[in-house]
């Protein structure tokens, strides 16, 4: 890993199939593009569902969850928010961040 990569914390909205894909990128970004000069750290996952909340803590690796996105909003180490909630919720939490 390159020390002198910046980290990006990364805040997402919803844990559902395409939140998954968006953590796994996320995580990955560092193998496929090493000399990119950024890196993730995933720092808060909001979900409404406790079983997803659960995934994103133990399988994704997230530092933290919430049932409330507007948590990510607030949270000060969040650099990028990933909206992977339905496509009709996107406009609300976009004009909220």
């Amino acid at each position: 890993m390159n020390g002198g990569a910046k980290t990006l914390g990364v805040g997402l909205v919803s844990v559902g199939w395409m939140g998954r894909l968006h953590s796994h990128a996320y995580l990955e970004t560092a193998y496929h593009y090493p000399d990119l000069g950024v890196r993730a750290k995933l720092v808060v996952a909001a979900d409404p569902d406790g079983s997803a909340r659960q995934y994103a803590l133990d399988v994704l690796g997230y530092a933290e969850t919430s049932s409330d996105y507007r948590a990510i909003l607030e949270h000060p180490d969040v650099d990028v928010v990933s909206i992977c909630s339905p496509n009709f919720l996107h406009h609300e939490i976009a004009m909220a961040a």
